[in-house]
């Protein structure tokens, strides 16, 4: 996939960048990188240009399931220091759909 004419200056700023990484071997789970269980490659795209510039690791399933087990246990481990629901009214009290005035009762 190519810029459009549009995208001339984006492409221009992509380039001027000394990307350190354009294809990541490993997935990072659990605060350590390890290697991913899936033997594909998936591209990665700028959006601004449309151009591929790397790729990262086809993860499966398994990997999936370590991902989540470890964020689980970082949430669980985290519980009871700092996670709290912010007193008061909600943020925006008002629906978008019901009303077009300002929202009332916003912090």
């Amino acid at each position: 996939m190519t810029a459009a004419p549009h995208d001339v200056p984006a492409l221009a700023a992509r380039t001027a960048l000394t990307l350190p990484y354009t294809h990541v071997d490993d997935i990072f789970v659990d605060g350590a990188w390890i290697p991913a269980r899936g033997t594909g490659r998936n591209p990665v795209t700028d959006p601004a240009t449309g151009e591929v510039w790397g790729s990262v690791p086809d993860g499966t399933l398994d990997d999936v399931d370590a991902a989540v087990a470890a964020a689980r246990t970082a949430f669980d481990a985290a519980r009871g220091r700092g996670w709290s629901r912010p007193s008061g009214p909600p943020i925006c009290c008002a629906s978008p759909r019901k009303s077009r005035s300002a929202p009332r009762n916003c912090r």
